[in-house]
Order: C-alpha cells, then sequence, then structure tokens
C-alpha cells in the first residue's frame, strides 16, 4: 500500500515530463513582448473560465464530474503544451536562455519565474534602447 505504483509514476511523469518536453520542442525564432506574453495569461484564465461555465449548462449534473475530469485532463495537457512555450518564447525576449523556462517546472519556483519574465524588460525593447544612449554621467567638455 505504501509504496508507487506504476500509475503513480504516470502522473509524476506527466507533471514534470510535459512541461519539459514543450520546453524542449520548443526551437522557433518566436519571441513575446511583456504585453503580449500577459494578455495570453489573461486569455488562457478567462477561457477556461468560461469553457467550465459552459460545460455546467451543456452537461447532465449526473455526467458533469466525468466530463469535468475530462476536460480537465485535456486542458492542463494543452495548458502545459503552449504556457512553457510561451515561457520559452518570453526568456527569448528578455535576454534569457531555456534554463529559465525548465526551472518553471519546478513548484513554486514558477511563480517567481512567472513574475521575472513579467517584469523584465525586452533586450532589444524602447526602453532598453533608451537607457543604452543615455550616459550615466555628462559628457566631458569638449576642447
Amino acid at each position: 500500500m505504501g509504496t508507487f505504483s506504476i500509475w503513480h509514476w504516470i502522473i509524476v511523469l506527466g507533471i514534470f515530463g510535459i512541461p519539459a518536453l514543450a520546453v524542449w520542442l520548443e526551437k522557433s525564432d518566436v519571441s513575446l513582448k511583456r504585453h503580449q506574453f500577459l494578455l495570453r495569461l489573461i486569455g488562457v484564465v478567462v477561457a477556461a473560465a468560461i469553457v467550465g461555465y459552459v460545460t455546467g449548462y451543456l452537461v447532465s449534473p449526473a455526467d458533469y464530474a466525468q466530463a469535468q475530469d475530462l476536460l480537465s485532463i485535456l486542458t492542463w495537457v494543452l495548458w502545459d503544451i503552449f504556457f512553457y512555450r510561451w515561457l520559452v518564447q518570453r526568456a527569448r525576449d528578455a535576454g534569457m536562455g531555456k534554463a529559465i523556462a525548465y526551472w518553471a517546472i519546478v513548484p513554486v519556483v514558477n511563480v517567481v519565474v512567472l513574475l521575472i519574465l513579467l517584469f523584465k524588460f525586452s533586450v532589444d525593447g524602447k526602453h532598453n534602447a533608451e537607457i543604452e544612449t543615455k550616459a550615466p554621467w555628462p559628457a566631458p567638455p569638449s576642447s
């Protein structure tokens, strides 16, 4: 009773394997700006709320639990695939590597990574261009 069964290992593999696979497979040159990343996150949350609300009306109460379980698993897998690909694309825009997306697989660390990527400016963004053009001190007088 106290040992892990094959189902436990499948669940653990799914929790950590799907995100790792999504990060590894993201090899496009696409990068996401901060606002694009934030809008996608908000869009997924709103879509999940709408799907849950509509499912409650379309499925009979007797079948609701089973439909909700299947929908939850499908949503979780799709969320993982898209979310971790978006993390890599946002990290690329922020001048970071894929390593930060791999760190985001770890629970609790993922919240920190998400906040870092939401607040970090783009490497080639307007804000960074303004900072690079301004000298930190006045120019010496020309002679």
